[in-house]
């Protein structure tokens, strides 16, 4: 894989860059990055979507040895249960990568809502095929939601802002994702584990159909 990854990037040809002289300091630069996001729609909605589903979606990674050794019966099941995501989210990102329509909200926040339900079934599930089926589909509407995200937001942007809007888009994904792991061990030493997975699946299903009704409006 690094092998043919060095190839592609050898066959680039990219036009020479003008280095940015804002001397405003890091927050300076995070402000008009979000600035610059308000101005390209739906470059701000898109990264409140990032950001939602990685606090009340992605974060539930960190409850799954617990589910498995709770709703399974075997802690050691978990490896299996990640597998099977892995293998969700490969599919997803492959085939958003290859879809010749462009990307958009409307369709990212429909991929949301399918994770959200696929995510309540996942915790309602109390056999290994079942949870293993609801994984497989949380991975791959996790990764066709991030895909198509990420590659609406690399179309809308000024190449100048690209950075500064990449940056929020991490910070949004990777940046969150602690905080809301704690946030769901919180929950779910009150409410048990399968109540906070199905809670988080309803948000994130909730959120998805909402930005789904009015991505149109957000991206006029």
């Amino acid at each position: 894989a690094i092998v043919l990854a060095a190839l592609l990037t050898l066959a680039l040809r990219i036009s020479a860059h003008t280095p940015d002289t804002d001397e405003s300091g890091m927050l300076g630069r995070l402000r008009r990055g979000l600035e610059h996001a308000r101005e390209r729609r739906p470059a701000l909605p898109a990264l409140l979507t990032v950001a939602t589903l990685s606090v009340f979606g992605v974060s539930h990674a960190v409850l799954l040895p617990v589910y498995a050794q709770v709703a399974l019966g075997d802690e050691g099941l978990f490896a299996w249960i990640v597998v099977a995501a892995g293998i969700g989210a490969m599919a997803g990102s492959l085939t958003t990568g290859y879809r010749r329509s462009a990307p958009t909200l409307a369709s990212a926040a429909r991929f949301m809502l399918c994770y959200g339900v696929a995510l309540g079934g996942f915790a309602i599930s109390r056999s290994l095929p079942l949870a293993l089926l609801g994984q497989l589909a949380v991975g791959f509407s996790y990764f066709s939601v991030m895909t198509r995200l990420q590659t609406l937001l690399q179309q809308i942007v000024d190449d100048s802002k690209r950075g500064r809007i990449m940056s929020l888009y991490q910070i949004c994904w990777a940046g969150l994702v602690p905080f809301g792991g704690l946030g769901m061990g919180f929950a779910a030493e009150i409410l048990g584990v399968q109540a906070t997975l199905i809670g988080a699946a309803a948000i994130c299903s909730a959120f998805g159909a909402t930005m789904a009704l009015r991505a149109d409006r957000l991206a006029a």
